[in-house]
């Protein structure tokens, strides 16, 4: 018998189930730019929070960009959720921080006055406080009542900071700024204060 004769035995056996594999689409990259932007200005907020308040801006923008990111899914979860937390945790610090010292902002003009007249009377007052721990009486209300709480806050009191601006005194540092108060024409508003006075109000307290 020739081959032919055969009948197939085994029909189908190996169908041809190979097929062209369609073309690949490149895979979409995740689009983090959001959450990176939230992470950013999270961390600017907590490192910044104390220079000029800066946090007050940068806080706000970061979580609403890191809750955009999530709402739409661009990816970075982590990083967006990150950035919202951080934003947070530093505008509740800064209005703690606005709590504890709000009494110094809020008397802040009657505080310079009493510095620009501690600067001019230093030659007499910090002698005296050296000598038995008494001060003029227009210092005396910071012993008592809300700048003593204020100051307890920070666990200071008011003769911690004359002991510093005593430490000032004896090093020189008074002559310096008596010369620029003087320069200025005396005491008066704090807009005519010597910028130098300033700082030494910003260590003192």
């Amino acid at each position: 018998m020739y081959p032919q004769d055969y009948p197939n035995q085994y029909p189908n056996q190996y169908p041809n189930s190979w097929q062209p594999m369609p073309p690949q689409q490149p895979v979409p990259e995740e689009r983090k730019g959001l959450a990176i932007a939230s992470l950013v200005l999270g961390i600017c907020s907590i490192v910044l929070m104390c220079c000029c308040c800066i946090n007050v801006i940068t806080a706000p923008i970061s979580i609403v960009l890191g809750i955009v990111s999530l709402a739409t899914h661009r990816g970075g979860k982590g990083m967006s959720i990150a950035g919202i937390i951080l934003s947070a945790l530093s505008i509740l610090l800064l209005f703690m921080c606005y709590q504890s010292t709000e009494v110094f902002w809020r008397n802040s003009d009657q505080i310079m006055q009493d510095y620009y007249q501690l600067i001019e009377n230093a030659d007499t007052v910090f002698p005296a406080y050296e000598k038995d721990g008494t001060v003029p009486d227009y210092l005396q209300k910071y012993y008592e009542g809300e700048y003593a709480e204020a100051l307890d806050k920070f666990g200071v009191t008011f003769d911690d900071v004359m002991d510093y601006l005593d430490q000032m005194y004896q090093q020189g540092e008074f002559e310096a700024l008596q010369s620029a108060l003087g320069s200025t024409g005396g005491t008066g508003t704090s807009s005519s204060a010597p910028k130098s006075s300033f700082t030494g109000v910003e260590l003192a307290y």
